[in-house]
């Protein structure tokens, strides 16, 4: 499963801004720090992998960790994680970013979704503590909080559709185009093949440049937003 779900699709297995407003940045989840943020709308789940190669980590994103030929060509690969990307709002700056998380993250807002049949991403989510501790051997440790209802302020709405629809008012994909599957050659190519020189933007840019709407754009399109 790669792409949009809703908080009850994902059944788990037994095994800041940078000023410019057609932007979004990246929220990185960093050990010894405490963020608050806002869900907004639906995450997207994929694949990814982490390798270190010639002192860097590295990633790519497989569309089926089960039948990746670049795993079976290099066992020395871990199995892709499974992540989770959403649109926050970022309460440092009160910015939208683009948060990616780990399932227990996911996992964590479910189970507010299950108990309060509220959308987390909707009018009538909360916002969330997220702290994150520990690291190496022992591993990182997410501790999700809910914290309290935060219904959308006007400004935030305009600045939601912003992002998520063009000037026609259809979705974007913001998310699904980030986080889009790389083929095996480009899995290759981003784990074992020449690192870019310094200085060269990298192929995944944290800031991703989006359509921009004007803050008039009404609500519909092709892309359900709950207020």
């Amino acid at each position: 499963m790669n792409g949009v779900i809703d908080w009850g699709d994902f059944i788990p297995n037994s095994s800041g801004n940078s000023g410019n407003s057609d932007r979004v940045d990246f929220l990185w989840l960093k050990s010894g720090s405490t963020y608050r943020v806002r869900p907004v709308h639906k995450p997207v789940i994929f694949y990814k992998y982490f390798f270190q190669n010639e002192g860097k980590l590295r990633t790519a994103i497989c569309a089926d960790p089960s039948s990746c030929s670049v795993k079976v060509n290099h066992p020395e690969l871990d199995t892709p994680s499974e992540r989770f990307a959403i649109l926050v709002i970022d309460r440092a700056d009160g910015k939208l970013k683009v948060m990616e998380f780990p399932k227990s993250v996911f996992l964590s807002i479910k189970a507010w979704w299950t108990a309060t049949n509220k959308n987390p991403g909707g009018n009538e989510g909360v916002d969330w503590a997220i702290q994150v501790t520990g690291s190496g051997k022992q591993g990182t440790k997410y501790t999700s909080t809910p914290i309290e209802p935060a219904p959308f302020t006007n400004e935030e709405k305009q600045m939601i559709v912003k992002v998520l629809k063009d000037d026609e008012g259809n979705d974007t994909k913001l998310l699904e185009k980030i986080y889009k599957a790389h083929s095996s050659d480009e899995i290759e190519k981003k784990l074992f093949g020449a690192l870019e020189p310094k200085g060269k933007p990298a192929s995944t840019a944290a800031a991703q440049p989006v359509p921009s709407a004007p803050a008039t754009t009404p609500v519909g399109g092709n892309v359900e937003i709950d207020w």
